[in-house]
């Protein structure tokens, strides 16, 4: 079965975890990611040079709403349920493998280091894995970068070997390749080894989007 982008867009939306809620992403979140970018250490590890200005992020953004809205990715917002707080940019992106999707998070650094991150990735992936026909999925990072890789770990990825990919910049970037196939999912939520990826998650309406003051950290 083929990665279907509005199913997975369907299904997902108002999927919940303890602290999060997915909800379609909106131009309005350009604002939190616009001061994610403020931060050097967001930067880093992209593969897109730093913008120089909010409309950079908001046609970036933009353009991932109309991609989602158009069946060619599936793309998700997660908000904090307690404040409405915008905490990550997810997204599932079809692979030259037809029944495969490659997974990608971009998360404000207000909320790292307590385990957002890894908490929206599991969601995304419990539910892309119970409510769709999806048989692997894939995640690259850099291999320095240690927190993205541990993360990725921990929700259940095996490393698969180096491949290089193109930054928007031209150069080409090594990245390691990371993949959770069906099957292993499926083994990893038996009784033996709870706790590796969460039970199913609770469907409900998501909050509406806080809208970031300028300048001000999240």
């Amino acid at each position: 079965m083929s990665f279907d982008p509005e199913r997975l867009n369907a299904q997902l939306s108002g999927a919940q975890s303890d602290r999060l809620v997915l909800r379609a992403p909106s131009l309005g979140d350009a604002l939190d990611l616009f001061d994610a970018t403020r931060h050097p250490a967001f930067n880093e590890h992209l593969m897109w040079a730093p913008p120089d200005s909010l409309a950079d992020v908001g046609r970036r953004l933009q353009r991932v709403i109309e991609r989602a809205q158009a069946g060619a990715c599936a793309a998700f917002s997660a908000i904090e349920r307690a404040t409405g707080r915008w905490v990550a940019l997810f997204r599932f992106e079809p692979r030259e493998q037809a029944s495969w999707a490659e997974l990608g998070l971009w998360s404000h650094p207000a909320f790292w280091g307590a385990g957002h991150g890894e908490e929206v990735t599991r969601l995304a992936i419990e539910q892309a894995f119970s409510k769709t026909e999806l048989e692997a999925v894939v995640a690259c990072a850099k291999p320095q970068h240690k927190v993205s890789m541990r993360l990725l770990e921990r929700c259940g990825l095996e490393p698969i070997g180096i491949a290089p990919r193109a930054h928007e910049s031209g150069h080409q970037v090594p990245l390691m390749q990371m993949l959770l196939t069906r099957t292993r999912w499926a083994w990893l939520r038996t009784e033996s080894i709870s706790g590796w990826l969460p039970g199913p998650a609770e469907v409900a309406e998501a909050p509406a989007p806080l809208h970031a003051l300028p300048g001000r950290p999240h």
